[in-house]
């Protein structure tokens, strides 16, 4: 595991870019997926002529070679929050899209917000959608954004998970107004206007249907915070 995290902070330290803000799940055929924040003009292993502004402040993944050291393919998903201008200068606040995931057929799952990423927007480089989305990116590292979009009262994703059978899981933090889904497996409560509150949200492999979302350990409001 010690020569294996420094295959990927060698990768990662070879461009300045910020490690401290990457999630790394390790695989079982020598390579390693890392996903983060573009924090380059020249970022290692990206195509920057087919991204627009070369995929600055947007949402990657990386599938590095752990012998090389070098990534096998870069894909940018989205942006990791809705506000263009957060994008490009890092200041989420509780409006960030983290974590990754990686199935057992090697796709790796993360969440996003919908941006365009192959030419300019009117307002700024990029079109970013209000909605957040989990995208799969396959073992070739071709993307594809699944279909249900996320609640817009999440805040904050901070990890996804995958169980044996594809379903998707995701957790960070909610505001107010989060429909939530009867006889979910955690108690579930409204939240106050104006504060956030952990949840967790369940969706099937297909990324079509919310199985179930809720609040997690709520009592009336207790464990929200304002």
């Amino acid at each position: 595991a010690p020569a294996q995290s420094s295959a990927v902070v060698r990768y990662l330290e070879s461009d300045a870019i910020d490690i401290g803000g990457a999630d790394l799940v390790f695989g079982t055929a020598g390579y390693a997926h890392v996903a983060g924040i573009v924090d380059s003009y020249a970022f290692p292993g990206l195509d920057s002529g087919l991204v627009t502004n070369a995929g600055y402040g947007m949402r990657y993944v990386a599938k590095v070679d752990l012998t090389t050291r070098k990534p096998a393919w870069v894909a940018v998903v989205g942006a990791p929050s809705k506000d263009a201008n957060r994008t490009v200068t890092q200041s989420f606040g509780e409006d960030e899209a983290r974590g990754l995931a990686v199935s057992g057929n090697g796709d790796a799952l993360l969440v996003a917000h919908d941006a365009n990423t192959t030419y300019p927007q009117p307002g700024g480089p990029y079109g970013v959608a209000s909605a957040k989305h989990v995208f799969r990116v396959n073992p070739s590292g071709q993307v594809s954004r699944l279909p249900a979009a996320l609640d817009p009262a999440i805040r904050r994703v901070g990890a996804i998970a995958i169980d044996p059978t594809g379903n998707i899981y995701l957790t960070g933090s909610a505001g107010s107004g989060l429909l939530t889904t009867v006889n979910a497996p955690f108690p579930s409560s409204s939240v106050a206007a104006g504060c956030i509150a952990p949840f967790v949200l369940k969706l099937d492999p297909s990324g079509k249907s919310i199985l179930y979302s809720t609040y997690v350990g709520l009592a009336g409001t207790q464990g929200e915070r304002c």
